[in-house]
């Protein structure tokens, strides 16, 4: 029996981090939206409380998103459903025009990854 048939997952994937004067990390959060040509899924892994709910408030500006809880999450993951399941291309401008509101609290972009094609 084959475990899966379809596609590998597409993502869409956003770290940011803050550091401190002397450049340390201080802080870090990683958005994380996959598409399995299923369901959407967005990931927000924090270590922060504080900085976890800023970001799920500045992500609901932009993309409505609802928290998903599961029993074997893995630590500092949280999971949310996207509404009414946006096309790529609001994904994309949706977590775009995040950045600069992260921006706006410290969080400085780091890497931005985008395997949709």
């Amino acid at each position: 029996m084959d475990l899966s048939i379809e596609k590998q997952w597409e993502i869409l994937e956003a770290t940011f981090v803050k550091r401190d004067e002397c450049h340390e990390l201080t802080d870090k959060i990683i958005v994380n939206i996959y598409d399995d040509d299923r369901d959407l899924l967005l990931t927000i892994t924090a270590e922060s409380d504080t900085l976890l709910e800023k970001t799920v408030e500045l992500i609901n500006s932009e993309l409505s998103i609802e928290a998903m809880e599961f029993n074997d999450k893995e630590p500092n993951n949280h999971y949310f459903n996207i509404q009414s399941n946006p096309s790529q291309e609001t994904m994309r401008n949706a977590l775009r025009a995040v950045i600069p509101k992260m921006e706006s609290i410290g969080l400085k972009l780091r890497k931005l990854e985008d395997t949709w094609v």
